[in-house]
């Protein structure tokens, strides 16, 4: 058994890590991957909006807070007051009593702006 690659590999982890922590657009083990996938259209995005001035996206699984703000100020050139998440457990779903399939877990980001701020979403 090689010791040495271990070393190698645990170090390379740690390295990640560090990464993330200083707020540098990397998630947890997923370097180089976009961070917001896609806006997340629905009735209660477009309740949000009204109320709050906020919009919901699909973000990567392993993205964090910070990652996210810093990924949508970015690309939209706006100013983000607040990010709140939510993990979606993947749900089995079951046809005519033998066929299960299960839905993919996501996470979604509910992304608040500052006043004044409006994102154009086409």
């Amino acid at each position: 058994m090689n010791t040495s690659s271990n070393k190698a590999e645990k170090i390379v982890d740690h390295s990640r890590a560090k990464m993330v922590h200083a707020g540098v657009k990397a998630t947890r083990g997923n370097i180089g991957r976009p961070i917001v996938l896609r806006p997340h259209l629905s009735e209660k995005a477009s309740r949000i909006l009204a109320e709050e001035n906020a919009y919901l996206f699909i973000v990567d699984k392993n993205a964090t807070k910070n990652a996210i703000k810093q990924a949508i100020e970015k690309r939209w050139g706006v100013k983000v007051k607040d990010v709140r998440t939510i993990r979606i457990k993947g749900t089995i779903k079951q046809r005519g009593g033998r066929i299960t399939r299960k839905r993919k877990a996501f996470k979604k980001a509910i992304v608040s702006l500052e006043k004044g701020q409006k994102l154009e979403l086409t």
